[in-house]
């Protein structure tokens, strides 16, 4: 399989599970209005990580496929928050801090010369993009926070592999 058809498969997977949540939030204007506020801030932090280890690593095709793997675990995160799905496990936002700024700084210390704009922009979004995403998340309970903070984590590498 190529890496476009890997990368159209996932994105087929991500709406089916995004088709799934909006069904659920169909049913409760309440939830409705936790989740859909953060789809969009969502995927925007999800790209400004991805290109941040993109440049970091020096690139390299696999990580489409690897950012269109990580919208769908964002919508799968979206997914048990609607079904109250729970997490004791708690990651600070100093801790999502210091790794966003440990993925800055890697993004921007020597990025090749065709990445370099790239680099900048990401570096200056990423940020406000997870000052978005906290925004957006800013009426959850502390579980589903805990569920975010747990996806954050996760997301936000700066020792890509």
């Amino acid at each position: 399989m190529s890496t476009g058809e890997t990368n159209e498969a996932l994105d087929a997977y991500r709406s089916a599970v995004a088709w799934r949540n909006d069904g659920l939030m169909a049913k409760s204007a309440k939830l409705k209005g936790l989740v859909l506020p953060m789809r969009a801030p969502l995927h925007n932090l999800v790209n400004d990580s991805m290109q941040l280890t993109y440049v970091m690593s020096g690139g390299g095709s696999m990580y489409s496929n690897i950012a269109a793997s990580l919208h769908v675990t964002a919508e799968e995160m979206l997914y048990d928050v609607l079904r109250s799905k729970t997490s004791s496990k708690v990651i600070s936002d100093k801790v999502i801090d210091a790794r966003m700024a440990k993925l800055i700084s890697g993004a921007l210390k020597e990025p090749i010369e065709e990445m370099k704009n790239l680099a900048k922009n990401s570096a200056a979004s990423a940020p406000k993009s997870l000052a978005a995403v906290r925004k957006a998340a800013s009426g959850w309970s502390k579980s589903q926070r805990n569920l975010l903070s747990g996806f954050l984590f996760n997301l936000i590498d700066p020792e890509p592999r």
